[in-house]
């Protein structure tokens, strides 16, 4: 394997020492992901460059053709990674991800092909050098299908996916970022215009590629853009593009507790100006702050403020967390603003719902039975009195079938009505099931309970209902047992005692109640 220099190679040899250069900058940049990708491609670009150095360098043919596979453990894994650095930068494309991974297997793919040629001649048919040219000896690879079918069209699948992602972020970004994406697009139509040409034929040298410089002009414009724009940087994409339009409300202090940034939801709920807010302390601008109660600066706080406006009351969630470095110092503070009214309300709701009764709004049969379960332990805990009271609707059934539900519907609706009205605040009223309805008296004992029973009973037997246009009362047979505070009882006996009174009193004629003990069931 002969190797003899030659001056032609130094921009080759240039464009090396640019990509080391920007490799060894980059590096600073290595925590983050896209950043990390960047690394890798001018590592590729590296290979690339380096092994063509040497390839012109190369004597014999089977010299040349060495350093030209190793070349191509670069150039097979360029597109791959530069779409990878597209979608990472940009946060879009997460669809081509299935496509990076076919671009990852193509590259393996090709370098096998390459690698095991001798075998097949499937990339390189009949390679030669050409000594005939006054620089220096190149060598004529004399490409095979793959090359032509396989290795060109998928790397420019990749190369044009990558430039339309590009595009698609331009058209939707505000200005600033424009200038980043604009970058990037010179540095992909820079090699790709050259490496072209080179695919058809049409360059200053025959069958030399310029591509190699070319790319690590790519390399210069990105590392440029790293500096200048902060290419790497969370914050221009992640503040402006997502940031400024979050609803809730971010604020970001320095580490002496500045204001350094503020969204427009956070101006809003501060009712502030960037000018009024930008640089001063979070004391003077933030009316929650000391709520907030920072602790060694290491805790996060969350904490909920309550604000009364025009006669409506909204709940506002602050939370703080500490901002760390790499080395697990603090830099800094963010807080978020949120507006927890809607959240509060809707679980309002769907806490009432989970626990009531569809259709007559009072507590469902499996949350009444929890609440009977907690006042019984407590009557016991405490030896207090309890009553527990069972009734349903005399004749329903054949009400129902002769006026229809709805108008059944519209029973169940009042007479749940007229018993909330006659209970007291701390009693509570549950729908057993059909027409059957439970009522817990706590605290009550048996002559209180009767006094309810009985206004009970006379309030609903007076109710006058139209029904088809007919004027119609309707009853109820109620049973209740009391709890007399004294000894342990299961709700399941309780419950069977109700039910035994209630049966009691339609046997006996309905309209009426009976009161059981434990003792007489």
């Amino acid at each position: 394997m002969t190797i003899e220099f030659t001056t032609h190679v130094w921009p080759l040899i240039v464009s090396s020492i640019i990509l080391t250069i920007l490799w060894v900058f980059t590096l600073r940049y290595r925590h983050e992901s896209t950043a990390r990708t960047f690394l890798g491609l001018l590592t590729a670009l590296f290979v690339w460059s380096t092994g063509f150095i040497f390839e012109i360098m190369g004597v014999e043919l089977e010299t040349k053709i060495f350093w030209a596979n190793i070349q191509f453990l670069g150039i097979t894994f360029i597109p791959f990674l530069f779409l990878i650095l597209v979608i990472s930068f940009t946060g879009r494309g997460k669809r081509l991800k299935y496509f990076v991974f076919v671009l990852g297997i193509f590259a393996v793919a090709t370098n096998v092909v390459i690698w095991t040629n001798d075998l097949h001649h499937w990339f390189r048919q009949n390679p030669w050098v050409d000594i005939g040219t006054e620089l220096f000896s190149i060598l004529v690879n004399d490409y095979g299908p793959w090359f032509y079918y396989i290795h060109v069209p998928m790397p420019y699948i990749g190369y044009f996916l990558s430039i339309g992602v590009l595009i698609w972020t331009w058209a939707s970004s505000q200005k600033p970022f424009r200038h980043q994406i604009t970058v990037l697009l010179f540095s992909l139509f820079i090699p790709l215009i050259v490496d072209g040409l080179y695919i058809i034929d049409v360059t200053p040298i025959p069958n030399f590629n310029f591509a190699p410089v070319a790319f690590s002009i790519s390399g210069l414009l990105i590392g440029w853009a790293l500096f200048y724009y902060r290419l790497f940087d969370l914050v221009p994409m992640a503040y402006d593009v997502i940031v400024e339009n979050l609803t809730s409300g971010v604020i970001v202090l320095d580490i002496q507790n500045r204001v350094t940034v503020m969204n427009a939801s956070a101006h809003q709920f501060t009712n502030t100006t960037p000018d009024e807010a930008i640089g001063k302390p979070a004391e003077d601008i933030l009316w929650f702050w000391k709520n907030l109660n920072i602790v060694q600066d290491v805790y996060s706080t969350q904490i909920e403020q309550k604000i009364e406006e025009t006669g409506t009351t909204y709940y506002y969630e602050m939370t703080l967390i500490p901002i760390k470095n790499r080395r697990e110092q603090i830099i800094g503070r963010l807080i978020t603003i949120s507006d927890t009214t809607e959240h509060r309300r809707l679980f309002r709701e769907t806490k009432l719902l989970a626990i009531s009764d569809p259709l007559t709004n009072v507590y469902n049969r499996r949350y009444f039975f929890q609440l009977l379960q907690n006042e019984l332990d407590r009557a016991q805990r405490h030896h207090i009195p309890l009553a527990i009271m069972m009734f349903d609707i005399d004749n329903f059934k054949s009400f129902n079938d002769l006026h229809g539900h709805a108008m059944g519907d519209a029973i169940l609706i009042k007479i749940t009505k007229i018993c909330q009205d006659n209970l007291r605040k701390f009693d509570s009223i549950g729908r057993y099931g059909g027409d059957e309805f439970i009522i817990l008296l706590p605290q009550t004992d048996s002559n209180t309970a009767i006094k309810v029973a009985k206004r009970l009973c006379q309030s609903i037997s007076e109710l006058i209902f139209d029904a088809d246009g007919k004027n119609i009362s309707l009853t109820i047979s109620l049973g209740m047992v009391e709890y007399g505070g004294k000894g342990q009882i299961s709700l399941n006996r309780l419950m069977q005692v109700a039910d035994q009174a209630m049966y009691q009193a339609k046997e006996k004629g309905k309209n009426q109640f009976v009161v059981l003990s434990v003792d007489q069931s």
